[in-house]
């Protein structure tokens, strides 16, 4: 008998999977790329144009230096543009494209700890890529991240109802608290 997922009672709240995931992923690290890219080229111009490298008799070695802000940049910029995205929007740009959403567990907005722990869990995750592959074998098709911050990644919209993403979450945990309570009524 095919064991059904908690997705699969009530309403139609889908869990977004693996390969949407990854191309969302995908998607915003093009986006930081670039971006990166961007400011990599006007600190290159900035130096040579001002030829800091000879003002401070470094030489070529400004430049690698300067490479060192310009990293720990990357990493503010990748926390705020993930951060920022999560908690004005409930996604970012990447997971937009893919129509999906952050939520919490629970169907609400992210607040901005949960958004935090999301964030770290991303580098967790990323121990050999285990925390991810993670969302192959879970049946709310969360990553590791995703469990340390209590949140779901799914598939946004309206449903034939017209509830809201968060609307449907919450009635699918209704239902859920519903269904439980009612096997432990049938145990007793």
């Amino acid at each position: 008998m095919a064991q059904k997922t908690a997705f699969s009672r009530g309403p139609e709240i889908r869990p977004a999977g693996f390969v949407t995931r990854l191309v969302a992923f995908f998607v915003d690290q093009v986006i930081l790329a670039m971006v990166v890219a961007i400011l990599t080229a006007i600190v290159g111009i900035v130096f040579q144009s001002f030829r800091l490298g000879q003002l401070l008799g470094t030489g070529d070695l400004t430049l690698q230096l300067a490479l060192i802000p310009l990293g720990s940049a990357s990493l503010l910029l990748s926390f705020v543009y993930y951060v920022g995205f999560w908690l004005l929007a409930g996604q970012t740009p990447g997971k937009a494209f893919l129509g999906v959403a952050v939520v919490r567990a629970d169907g609400g907005r992210l607040r901005a700890g949960a958004a935090i722990v999301r964030w770290l869990g991303y580098w967790l995750s990323g121990i050999l890529f285990l925390g991810y592959l993670w969302i192959l074998a879970d049946n709310r098709r969360q990553a590791w991240h995703d469990k340390l911050a209590r949140t779901l990644v799914v598939y946004r919209g309206r449903d034939e109802r017209g509830l809201s993403l968060s609307g449907q979450v919450r009635e699918y945990l209704r239902q859920r608290q519903g269904a439980a309570g009612e096997s432990r009524g049938v145990e007793e």
